[in-house]
């Protein structure tokens, strides 16, 4: 029986993805969002937009946990971000956040 990805053994990778597409400016503004960040987020314009998109395919992970929940954007972002300010002020000169 699978109980998790940490005793997967197979060569063959699992997508650790929703199928949820969301764009870096998406991302950046959430983040921008959660950090209460007072400046202007600018985005350069005068580079390619690269990639378009990347879709995953979580379809292996799902057969193996079918009943596995992913975390919600928003919510992963806020909790990436709290454990990213409490860990800099512990680890960093830098305390400006």
């Amino acid at each position: 029986m699978f109980k998790g990805v940490k005793e997967y053994q197979e060569t063959n990778p699992i997508i650790l993805s929703t199928s949820k597409e969301y764009s870096i400016k998406y991302i950046s503004e959430k983040i921008h969002t959660i950090f209460k960040n007072k400046n202007s987020l600018v985005f350069d314009t005068s580079f390619s937009d690269g990639q378009y998109k990347k879709t995953a395919d979580n379809s292996k992970l799902k057969s193996l946990l079918k009943n596995f929940k992913f975390t919600d954007i928003d919510d992963g972002l806020t909790k990436t971000v709290e454990w990213f300010i409490k860990k800099l002020s512990k680890n960093r000169i830098n305390k400006e956040y």
